[in-house]
């Protein structure tokens, strides 16, 4: 049905899709895990309020999570040259979905970690636990804070954008 030729492009397109879906959505969990964390503790109830880098945090997020992908894709083009060196290809790609990705994962690490029942937050600190051991002990023990869902979602997700700027990679990533 196809040629060598076809089968062969067809084989790599799918290398580089998979590709840049792994690596940035591996990426997006490592940063989208800190940024969720950071704003749980830093909230006005959390462990160490701080209400400067929770608002600003809290902002970034949300605006990176409303910008349209491609958007975003042309509006990191500088920053994305910096950081890998070129604009074009697999590597440069993974940049901007990871950047689209976190604030999501954010969100969702936020979400797991701000339903944990308060009393067990209590508990851990009645125990002794400080303010790390809390965290750890109190919120991430009692959160279901990887459901399969919630791990499928951004998967999902980065490689339907994997797919876009596969497909756009040559045409916007060739702008000075």
């Amino acid at each position: 049905m196809f040629d060598q030729q076809t089968v062969e492009m067809l084989l790599v397109g799918v290398w580089d899709t998979l590709y840049m879906t792994v690596v940035a959505t591996f990426f997006s969990y490592v940063f989208g895990m800190i940024m969720g964390v950071v704003l749980v503790v830093c909230r006005r109830d959390g462990i160490r309020p701080n209400a400067l880098v929770y608002n600003v945090l809290d902002v970034v997020v949300n605006l990176t999570r409303s910008f349209p992908f491609l958007i975003l894709m042309i509006a990191v083009i500088p920053f994305t040259r910096f950081l890998v060196g070129t604009t074009i290809g697999n590597n440069a790609t993974v940049v901007p979905l990871v950047l689209a990705a976190a604030p999501f994962v954010a969100r969702l690490v936020e979400s797991s970690l701000l339903e944990v029942d308060h009393g067990v937050v209590e508990a851990a600190q009645s125990m002794g636990s400080r303010q790390l051991g809390n965290l750890r002990k109190g919120h991430a023990a009692g959160a279901q804070f990887v459901t399969s869902h919630e791990l499928r979602a951004p998967f999902i997700q980065m490689n339907n954008k994997a797919s876009n700027a596969a497909v756009t990679d040559e045409h916007i990533g060739a702008f000075p």
